[in-house]
């Protein structure tokens, strides 16, 4: 998928050493709250010392972000 037609939240994960792109995949939260989930286990599958940017494009995010925001809680602390 190009970025172009990408929507939600959009993970770019780096390598640490090279800043070589090793992955971009978008999580859709305006259309299904899960996606919120699906970004944590896309980060907890992630090799350690990864970098990974996280953008957002989509126009409603205030709907989900509460819980997005108790998702990424659970992985930080």
């Amino acid at each position: 998928m190009k970025l172009e037609q990408m929507r939600g939240i959009v993970a770019f994960v780096l390598n640490q050493k090279t800043g070589a792109l090793m992955a971009a995949r978008a999580f859709d939260t305006y259309e299904s709250k899960e996606e919120g989930q699906e970004i944590v286990k896309f980060i907890e599958i992630l090799q350690d010392g990864r970098i990974v940017c996280l953008a957002v494009k989509v126009r409603n995010f205030s709907n989900s972000l509460q819980e997005i925001e108790k998702d990424f809680n659970n992985i930080l602390y």
